[in-house]
């Protein structure tokens, strides 16, 4: 299962209009900030309709929110018909991650295996948490939370749609009796 290679993918959300001018809160969701900057082009999908706009400002916010002022959208009511919409980039203009890291929406998907080939499922969710991120795998077996560290996850392979985890003592089988409570 190779990634496609064009298309689009999300770097930002537009949660609310913030004052009277046309400024946006936007809640990233880019590991890369810099995406933000003032003349950066970005496309805006609002339900169905995608135009390119052009950051005129942005600056941090509290939350982890970033105001934004976008190109053309000079008054509330304007900023307010935004609340829903998503900031994308292509694909293909993504940034290069060092070896062994992922784009989220690249392991979004993938088949989910133990090292001894039982099949859990499919990643259906990355989950950020300040720790460390989660994989929500749906399966066989239901709902599993697998921690994304090396520890656990022995291998990712994008071209064939699959990862490879040693879930931790208890993970699978919460009455495992070698698992300390």
């Amino acid at each position: 299962m190779t990634p496609p290679a064009g298309g689009p993918v999300t770097v930002g959300r537009i949660v609310a209009a913030h004052g009277t001018a046309g400024e946006v809160r936007v809640l990233p969701t880019t590991d890369f900030p810099q995406r933000f900057a003032s003349g950066a082009r970005l496309t805006l999908a609002v339900a169905e309709n995608r135009r390119t706009v052009v950051i005129r400002g942005a600056r941090p916010h509290r939350g982890g929110l970033v105001l934004m002022r976008l190109e053309g959208v000079t008054t509330r009511t304007e900023a307010e018909a935004l609340r829903g919409a998503t900031l994308e980039v292509d694909r293909s203009q993504r940034w290069p991650l060092p070896p062994d890291h992922f784009y989220a929406s690249d392991i979004l998907g993938l088949k989910v295996v133990t090292e001894s080939g039982e099949d859990l499922g499919a990643v259906a969710e990355v989950i950020r948490t300040p720790a460390n991120d989660a994989y929500r795998v749906e399966g066989p077996a239901g709902e599993i939370l697998i921690p994304a560290l090396k520890a656990v996850v022995c291998a990712v392979d994008l071209e064939a749609g699959r990862m490879v985890v040693r879930p931790p003592g208890g993970l699978l089988d919460p009455e495992d009796e070698n698992v300390d409570r």
